[in-house]
């Protein structure tokens, strides 16, 4: 991707509405397009996807925030903000990065937690959210089923959809990757092995036009955490994670989105991994500083979102606050083969 300086129109694209005058009548036709979504998942400890059928959107706008799953005032207000941004820009679903319930994840689809991180904060943002699962989703980081749980709970609620823990979905000309990051950083094989021929198979065949990783343990980062192979400062933390990354996704995707650092951050990738990096932890868990040294576009220790709009040649990105204010936005071109 190109950056650039100016950023997208923003006029809505998904309806249309046209005049004919014959016979000294008017007729008035308007035709609604109407969206839908693709999600494919691949079985991953002992879940089952589901599928839907691909929509045809032209332009997509979505919200993204990770970390949140709090149910603090911080948690609300960066709601509030979205609320308040999605009601001037129309936004046509959320994407959640992990670390969904605070501080052990859940125990079953009717935990009262359910309520206070997800149902009370977001009731009036009228948007499907994709999650992915972060390693608070997974209690100690290392209990497999408490993400099951996260899966299973799609039933139960239609504004939740996480058809697997790892999974495909297709909005528009956009292909999200959804990656299972947590037993990536155990280096577990055999979901290590599954995750890399799901998504070499996917990447060998889609067409899309922007294709976007979404892992809750970033690949590059300049917060506390940093970067994948050096978390925390420690050499060798979060290898397996760097490795699966350069093997498998490097070269291959437009735009890397991640949480787990609690803090807005927009980045150019390094040489070993082209592309663009988000980490949009800030949901409403404690912040944390940007001790790293890594060239950005954009970094702030703040609570907030991001927005994303694109289209099939120009992709968005801007940075929120709590408060509704853009912090940051910037464009960037795709660049066509």
């Amino acid at each position: 991707m190109q950056p650039q300086q100016s950023q997208c129109d923003f006029n809505p694209a998904w309806k249309q509405a046209w005049f004919s005058r014959a016979k000294q009548f008017y007729w008035i036709f308007s035709l609604f397009i109407v969206f839908g979504v693709s999600c494919e998942g691949e079985k991953s400890w002992g879940d089952s996807p589901r599928d839907q059928s691909k929509d045809t959107i032209q332009t997509v706008r979505f919200v993204a925030l990770g970390d949140q799953g709090t149910g603090t005032e911080d948690q609300y207000a960066v709601a509030r903000a979205m609320e308040k941004f999605c009601a001037v820009q129309p936004c046509d679903f959320a994407i959640l990065l992990g670390d969904n319930v605070y501080p052990r994840g859940v125990t079953s689809v009717s935990d009262p937690l359910w309520q206070k991180v997800f149902v009370e904060p977001y009731k009036n943002l009228d948007l499907v959210f994709y999650p992915i699962l972060g390693n608070h989703d997974y209690s100690s980081g290392s209990d497999f089923s408490r993400g099951l749980i996260q899966v299973a709970y799609s039933a139960e609620n239609s504004k939740w959809e996480l058809p697997s823990t790892f999974y495909k979905l297709t909005k528009g000309d956009i292909t999200f990757l959804a990656v299972d990051s947590q037993p990536l950083y155990y280096g577990i094989k055999n979901s290590i092995e599954d995750q890399a021929t799901f998504f070499g198979d996917l990447l060998a065949s889609d067409t899309s036009s922007w294709k976007i990783v979404l892992s809750h343990h970033p690949f590059w980062s300049n917060g506390d955490h940093g970067n994948a192979g050096n978390y925390g400062g420690i050499e060798g933390k979060g290898l397996a994670i760097r490795q699966f990354f350069l093997e498998n996704l490097c070269g291959k995707v437009d735009l890397f989105m991640a949480g787990h650092d609690h803090n807005l951050q927009l980045l150019p990738g390094p040489d070993e991994c082209p592309g663009t990096f988000i980490v949009s932890g800030g949901g409403g868990r404690k912040l944390y500083d940007l001790p790293g040294n890594n060239p950005n576009y954009f970094q702030a220790k703040a609570f907030g979102f991001t927005a994303v709009t694109a289209t099939i040649k120009n992709l968005t990105v801007e940075f929120f606050n709590a408060e509704g204010t853009l912090m940051h936005g910037q464009s960037f071109e795709k660049v066509m083969p």
